[in-house]
């Protein structure tokens, strides 16, 4: 991609400023590396030799919060800047990079090689906000994944299992001899009961007229595993096999993992060009 002069500008100040605080953090540990790294910074920072820059005072500072002396272990060490950080950007760029470590584990668990692409991966997220931000980096993943589209699927049950545990150490206090058949119907809860759960914080129990509450259980998620059967077909084919599910407390992806002979050609293809 082509970048304007200012793009390229701001990159090389960010890369300066990046370094300068890297050199003065590390100056402690790595004395001589960082000294180094530093008094070039400097260099190329006035465009002088060291010598005149040691004795300029009037050079700009790229707002690096460095003190005037030219050796790293006269400047001031850095502190964090909390206006300086966006959470916003941090929380979308954590989403991102949880996408790649998903899929890259996927296809490590596969024996996959990324030079092998992929048809879809499918992002499952019903938020629509987090979808638009998603799109945002769409050839990012697709770059680093090798997956040839991207989809996304706002159904978690097709991928997510929800399964609930009793608590009984909290349900033997509300409950005493009850407790048995709590545990019992507890056990029985499927997906769209602890949907319920999860959505009101309570659940009626008809065996023995009371409520199970949600902090009297324990949600965990299952994730499917690819060849088992899905609620619902995720085309219109219905092929679930293949389909490999992996996920954290964030994020959930589905990586498509049938390679076929078109995409394994591709793949060595690909593989023959970088040889040659």
């Amino acid at each position: 991609p082509k970048f304007t002069p200012g793009e390229v500008a701001n990159a090389h100040s960010t890369l300066w400023r990046v370094l300068s605080l890297f050199s003065r953090a590390v100056a402690p540990f790595l004395p001589f590396i960082s000294d180094h790294t530093h008094r070039s910074l400097e260099d190329l920072r006035s465009d002088e030799p060291l010598g005149e820059a040691r004795s300029s005072r009037n050079l700009q500072r790229w707002d690096s919060g460095a003190s005037p002396g030219i050796s790293v272990h006269l400047e001031r060490y850095p502190e964090p800047w909390d206006l300086k950080r966006d959470a916003e950007v941090e929380k979308k760029m954590k989403r991102v990079s949880d996408v790649l470590n998903l899929g890259r584990y996927l296809r490590d668990k596969l024996k996959i090689k990324l030079k092998t692409p992929l048809s879809r991966l499918i992002i499952v997220e019903s938020n629509l906000t987090t979808v638009d931000e998603m799109r945002a980096f769409e050839e990012v993943i697709k770059s680093e994944l090798n997956v040839k589209s991207i989809r996304y699927d706002p159904q978690t049950e097709r991928y997510v299992s929800l399964v609930a545990k009793p608590n009984c150490r909290v349900l033997n206090k509300r409950l005493g001899n009850r407790t048995d058949n709590a545990t019992f119907w507890t056990h029985g809860l499927t997906g769209p009961h602890v949907a319920e759960l999860l959505r009101l914080g309570k659940i009626w129990v008809p065996d023995f007229y009371d409520h199970i509450y949600i902090d009297e259980v324990t949600i965990t998620r299952r994730l499917r595993e690819g060849g088992e059967p899905m609620p619902s077909a995720i085309e219109p084919e219905g092929p679930e096999k293949g389909f490999h599910v992996a996920g954290n407390d964030d994020v959930t992806i589905c990586l498509d993992a049938r390679v076929s002979d078109a995409l394994r050609m591709e793949g060595l293809t690909r593989e023959f060009g970088n040889v040659i």
